[in-house]
């Protein structure tokens, strides 16, 4: 990606994602500008990139809960045929109390298909971004006051397991 962090595409999806959901509602956004996001961001979680196992995956899931028991919750809506948890992380503020009524929702899912990681892993960057700059960052702490944010890095754990047989 040359120049361009990830951290700033990973942003930038969400931040246009969001903004039609946040108007929809009456919230409004004032301009971002990508270039000025940079400023005293946390990015440490970009250090060692790699793609996780799905045991890897449900273990970074509840790290991001104890580290962040006020913003993040994991739900586990189902099993896949095979069994495994089908996790769901849940970001906004005062997560231990029920959603407020009209607060916009905002879902993204990674993986459908088993040989789509790159998408669990940007789900697994921007749910580390959005926790450890909120309070930080002015844009991301609105939106995740502003917004309730469930991620599922993936909903075919199974495929994931079986792609990774036949790359082998």
């Amino acid at each position: 990606m040359g120049k361009v962090k990830l951290s700033l595409l990973v942003v930038a999806i969400a931040v246009n994602c969001c903004l039609s959901a946040l108007t929809v509602y009456g919230y409004t956004v004032q301009n971002v500008n990508p270039a000025d996001v940079s400023r005293n961001l946390d990015e440490s979680f970009l250090q060692e990139p790699h793609y996780r196992g799905n045991g890897e995956l449900l273990d970074m899931l509840a790290h991001l809960q104890k580290d962040y028991p006020s913003l993040a919750k994991v739900h586990t809506i189902g099993q896949s045929l095979e069994g495994r948890p089908l996790s769901v992380l849940e970001i906004r503020p005062n997560i231990d109390r029920p959603r407020p009524l009209l607060m916009p929702m905002f879902k993204y899912v990674g993986n459908m298909h088993g040989d789509e990681t790159v998408g669990r892993e940007l789900l697994l960057y921007l749910a580390q971004y959005l926790l450890a700059n909120y309070g930080r960052d002015p844009e991301v702490s609105a939106l995740v006051n502003e917004t309730a944010i469930y991620l599922m890095p993936t909903m075919n754990p199974d495929g994931y397991e079986r792609s990774k047989m036949e790359t082998t």
